[in-house]
């Protein structure tokens, strides 16, 4: 069995290992396990098996987030289309309030023009009146 100095020295020049920062963590024991002694007992094969669960817990995970950024990315466009409808709704309500406002203009004139025309029949109709009586009254007498 190796000592700690040379264990540690296979396990940084092994090629798994080349990477100073995964063999400070493997020697630390800050990624793969709180004792950094049993990390230091694995075999090689034991660390790259477990290095390859922390790998496809990694790849889960990541695939969890990418789905739930989808998600967002779905939501937020939903949000958009439900603002774009609503921004469309308003707009057409405010065509139709303005067209309506454009009727009741005509409408009030129309109304007037009635008024006006009610009152120059009556008008009509008295001037009338007032020459046909006389007329019957001179042919009465």
């Amino acid at each position: 069995m190796l000592g700690e100095k040379e264990e540690t020295q296979v396990m940084s020049s092994d090629s798994a290992f080349k990477n100073l920062l995964v063999a400070r963590a493997l020697n630390e024991g800050i990624v793969l396990e709180t004792d950094a002694t049993t990390v230091r007992n694995q075999s090689l094969s034991e660390l790259c098996s477990h290095m390859n669960s922390c790998i496809a817990v990694l790849n889960a995970n990541y695939q969890g987030l990418r789905l739930i950024d989808e998600s967002g990315t779905e939501a937020d466009l939903e949000l958009k289309q439900v603002k774009d409808a609503l921004q469309q709704f308003k707009s057409r309500a405010y065509v139709a309030e303005q067209q309506v406002k454009h009727k009741d203009k005509e409408l009030a004139k129309k109304d007037a023009e009635m008024e006006l025309l009610k009152e120059n029949l009556a008008n009509e109709r008295a001037k009338r009146l007032k020459i046909t009586m006389p007329r019957s009254c001179t042919t009465t007498s």
